[in-house]
C-alpha cells in the first residue's frame, strides 16, 4: 500500500479547530471518514457509505476521497475548486453473496486512491477498466490540479 491510515493522537490533532462556544477542540475530519497520508506526503479524507438500491436488490456504494492540506482544510485548484474525487458503484446481489459490502467498499476506496485492485483467482473483485480507474484517482487530481499545463492562445489553435 502507497498510504498510512493516521491513526496517532499528535498527528490528529493538527486536524482540529476549536468550538467557537466551547473553545475544545473539534475535528475537521468528519466521523464517517478516514484521515490517509499517501507516499507523496499528501494528506487525505476518504469515506464510503452505501444504500439500499431503490430499484433492485443491490447496494449503491459512494467513496469520496478529498484532498487536505496540513490542518485539515479542502485544498483549492487555480479556479478556487476543492480537489476531489468521487465514483458511485452499486454492487449486486451476487456481489454483495460473495464478497459482502465491506471488500467491496474498500475496493472502491482503493481504486480512487490510485491504488491497485484486490485480486481474486487472477482478476479483480470489481472490474474497471484502467480508464475508469485513472479518471478517479485522486493522485491524477492532485497531479491536474497542480499542473496548469501550457497556455494555448485559442486562435493559434483553430
Amino acid at each position: 500500500m502507497s498510504y498510512t491510515k493516521v491513526t496517532d493522537p499528535a498527528d490528529l490533532a493538527a486536524f482540529t479547530l476549536p468550538d467557537p462556544d466551547t473553545g475544545e477542540p473539534i475535528s475537521v475530519i468528519a466521523p464517517d471518514e478516514e484521515l490517509l497520508l499517501l507516499d507523496t506526503g499528501d494528506y487525505v479524507a476518504a469515506s464510503c457509505s452505501a444504500y439500499r438500491h431503490e430499484h433492485m436488490g443491490g447496494r449503491t456504494l459512494i467513496g469520496v476521497v478529498r484532498w487536505l492540506d496540513h490542518e485539515g482544510g479542502a485544498v483549492l485548484d487555480a479556479l478556487d475548486r476543492r480537489v476531489m474525487v468521487t465514483m458511485q458503484h452499486t454492487a449486486s446481489v451476487g456481489q454483495l453473496t460473495r464478497y459482502g459490502e465491506g471488500p467491496l467498499k474498500r475496493e472502491l476506496l482503493l481504486m480512487l486512491l490510485g491504488e491497485p485492485p484486490t485480486l481474486i483467482e487472477g482478476e479483480p473483485i470489481i472490474i474497471w477498466p484502467d480508464d475508469v480507474r485513472a479518471s478517479v484517482s485522486i493522485r491524477n487530481a492532485i497531479t491536474a490540479a497542480t499542473n496548469e499545463g501550457p497556455a494555448y492562445d485559442l486562435a493559434d489553435l483553430l
